[in-house]
């Protein structure tokens, strides 16, 4: 009888002591739970270039080298980012066909080719059509062709002011530039305002010849 007390105890006390340690282990569940509050996604958008999304930023970015695909418009994840995604970021880019980010109604700040290296590069029609919500384009470090209405919005843009910058870039060619940020007749007719459009670049060149000829801001780059 003494030893089977003895080894109820023992047990008692073992069982216990596994209990205090489980109870001391972390809930996988939280650790689950606060994982799922930032989501990565990558597909393919190009035979040589990739775009990830960051849902804690809501941004895409795009790097790679290369053409970007002409059908992204019947890929669901391409269309489901196209109302979220506020900032886009890409490099390597040589080519984005028409209307690739048409109707990305969220998108604000777009960034193409930041980091060096590339010659040139083409925003063709429509590339941007109707991104409402667009405040800041900059384009740097190569030769644009941007082709007719790349940027341009048919109901108006959400803010008052949208700057264009063309920062290191050796040269750009503009084919129907004089829409490229226009709505009907210059009103911003989402906020009742008259759209102001401010132009950065190096003086002398192509950009700043179109913002003297349409009435657009021109503010030189140092």
């Amino acid at each position: 009888g003494g030893i089977t007390m003895k080894l109820r105890k023992i047990i008692s006390l073992f069982t216990a002591a596994l209990l205090i340690m489980l109870c001391a282990v972390p809930a996988p569940a939280a650790e689950s739970k606060e994982a799922s509050t930032q989501i990565r996604v990558q597909i393919r958008v190009g035979e040589q270039l990739y775009a990830t999304y960051d849902s804690s930023t809501k941004t895409v970015v795009v790097s790679g080298n290369g053409e970007m695909y002409e059908n992204l418009n019947n890929n669901s994840t391409w269309v489901r980012w196209g109302s979220i995604v506020e900032d886009l970021i890409i490099n390597g880019v040589l080519r984005i066909p028409a209307r690739t980010f048409f109707g990305w109604d969220h998108l604000k700040n777009v960034s193409i080719n930041e980091k060096p290296g590339w010659r040139s590069c083409y925003i063709d029609e429509a590339a941007f059509g109707n991104c409402s919500a667009l405040l800041n384009i900059r384009l740097y470090n190569c030769r644009y062709v941007i082709g007719k209405r790349a940027f341009y919005t048919e109901k108006g843009f959400n803010c008052k002011t949208v700057n264009f910058y063309l920062i290191n870039s050796s040269a750009i060619e503009l084919f129907g530039f004089g829409e490229i940020l226009r709505s009907s007749e210059g009103i911003n007719t989402l906020s009742g305002q008259i759209l102001t459009v401010r132009c950065y670049g190096y003086p002398g060149g192509t950009l700043e010849a179109y913002c003297r000829a349409y009435g657009y801001g021109f503010y030189p780059l140092p």
